[in-house]
């Protein structure tokens, strides 16, 4: 059974406790009570998350807010590989100018999720992906066109499994 710990910062971490015969988790500090969804996630019970246009749930980790689960977990793996010492460093939604504002046309920006260093200095961006939308195709077409020299990874929920 795994351990859930409260995500309130005034209860310190502290461990949340499970109700007898059910799938609610209970912290005895601020008595707020969770429920686990189908994917084992806890959600506080009461609460209506929002979805976002293509289903997605926001999830906020370590204080910052994700776009969606696959993502968190993806962040939540560089996490571990950077603690490991097997890359050297990432960030967070780096941003990449793909056209500049004339009087005809606004600045266009492509958003990663992520831009990880290697240990051999090599550098990739990744951007994780459940929907790829028109939108999204053009602005990659894009940015592999202005920055040829940087690799681009798009990361799927099954590759991120199989890690």
């Amino acid at each position: 059974m795994k351990n859930y710990t409260c995500p309130k910062p005034s209860c310190q971490g502290r461990r949340l406790n499970r109700v007898s015969g059910t799938i609610k988790y209970m912290c005895f500090d601020c008595k707020d009570t969770y429920i686990q969804d189908d994917s084992g996630r806890l959600i506080k019970e009461g609460s209506n998350p929002k979805k976002l246009k293509y289903g997605n749930i926001r999830v906020k980790i370590d204080g910052i807010l994700f776009d969606s689960q696959l993502e968190a977990d993806y962040y939540v793996q560089l996490k571990w590989l950077h603690r490991s010492g097997e890359i050297a460093g990432f960030s967070i939604q780096p941003r990449f100018l793909l056209t500049t504002e004339t009087e005809t046309e606004k600045k266009s920006e492509y958003v990663a999720d992520f831009d990880v260093k290697y240990n051999d200095s090599t550098y990739e961006v990744i951007d994780t992906k459940g929907m790829k939308t028109d939108g999204y195709k053009q602005k990659i077409k894009q940015f592999k066109a202005k920055y040829p020299n940087i690799k681009f990874k798009e990361v799927s929920r099954e590759e991120i499994r199989r890690t």
